[in-house]
């Protein structure tokens, strides 16, 4: 199967938003746990069920974005989008705190 120069273009952005997605989820979980204090077992289990589902969110976009091939540019697009997501935030956060 050969993908065209485009097609590899569009994997790789599909890519970089579930690193995205994946990196906003998980700012998300850790201000729920900003506003409701957990244990550490609470925060444990929350952990897991959130790694679970970004695991059937990656594996289900790898599976019909790529056809269940794993290409090194996919999982550098995820990488990059995690990375990006992650940056934005701290700026974001560094703004408020300047405010």
């Amino acid at each position: 199967m050969i993908m065209g120069l485009e097609r590899e273009v569009g994997v790789f952005l599909c890519a970089f938003l579930t690193g995205v997605v994946s990196a906003c989820a998980y700012e998300i979980l850790k201000l729920f746990r900003k506003l409701i204090r957990h244990s550490g077992k609470m925060v444990a289990v929350e952990d897991i069920f959130y790694w679970i589902g970004i695991s059937i969110y990656g594996f289900y976009q790898l599976y019909f974005t790529t056809y269940g091939v794993v290409r090194w540019y996919f999982i550098l697009g995820v990488v990059c989008g995690w990375i990006s997501e992650k940056m934005v935030a701290k700026k974001l956060e560094n703004h408020r705190k300047t405010k």
